[in-house]
């Protein structure tokens, strides 16, 4: 997660179970960040999935979006 350009929070990388999920090509994952402490401003939130068995032109996936917090 960056604010006004610099890097805030970085989570650490982990392992995605795929047992019980319907569709193995389209894996659903969850996750949770605290936002208390944050300053109010824009953000942007980075996600970057690597598959450890595609293809290595296709190994990574990373999809980013803006959000505001406010006071």
């Amino acid at each position: 997660m960056s604010h006004e350009g610099q890097q805030v929070y970085a989570g650490t990388a982990g392992a995605v179970n795929a047992d019980g999920q319907q569709d193995p090509k389209h894996l659903a994952v969850s996750g949770r960040m605290q936002l208390g402490k944050a300053s109010p401003g824009h953000y942007a939130l980075q996600v970057i999935v690597t598959d450890k068995i595609a293809k290595q032109k296709y190994r990574l996936a990373a999809q980013s979006m803006d959000f505001e917090i406010r006071q």
